[in-house]
C-alpha cells in the first residue's frame, strides 16, 4: 500500500489515514494514472484544526 499526500506526515495524519474505513476507498481508473501497474485508490477524511489558521 502506498500514499500520495501533499502535506508532511505526522502522527495525527498517520492516525487519520489508518482510521479511514476500507469501504471509503475508491479505485482510480487505470487509464487516469497509466503507465503504472497495480491499483490506485483515493479516499478523504476531515481533520478540523489540522492546519494553522483553521478555526
Amino acid at each position: 500500500m502506498g500514499f500520495s499526500i501533499t502535506v508532511r506526515l505526522n502522527p495525527r495524519l498517520h492516525e487519520a489515514n489508518a482510521g479511514i474505513d476500507e469501504a471509503a476507498w475508491t479505485d482510480i481508473p487505470a487509464e487516469q494514472w497509466a503507465p503504472n501497474d497495480g491499483v490506485a485508490q483515493v479516499a478523504e477524511t476531515a481533520l478540523p484544526g489540522a492546519f494553522a489558521g483553521d478555526h
